[in-house]
């Protein structure tokens, strides 16, 4: 790859890498919160199912987000 090309590549992407810099330090907590839930919810082998519109499916996605949650997620 020429030089040229790749600061054009690097112009292009870097706006896309700092967004998504900006998305994950906004999601992280409630990445973090679905975690404690996930692994409150296996101990006690209970489940959880969640009505959304306004969030758009963040929290069924954040409760997908963790290994094993079709143990626990029945559906949203």
């Amino acid at each position: 790859m020429s030089g040229e090309c790749f600061f054009c590549l690097y112009s292009l992407l870097t706006p896309v890498i700092e967004r998504a810099e900006i998305m994950f330090d906004r999601t992280q907590p409630l990445l973090d919160l679905a975690n404690d839930i996930g692994a409150r919810l296996k101990s006690k082998k209970e489940t959880i199912a969640v009505a959304e519109s306004s969030s758009g499916g963040l929290i069924s996605a954040a409760l997908l987000s963790v290994p094993g949650a079709s143990s626990y997620f029945l559906g949203g």
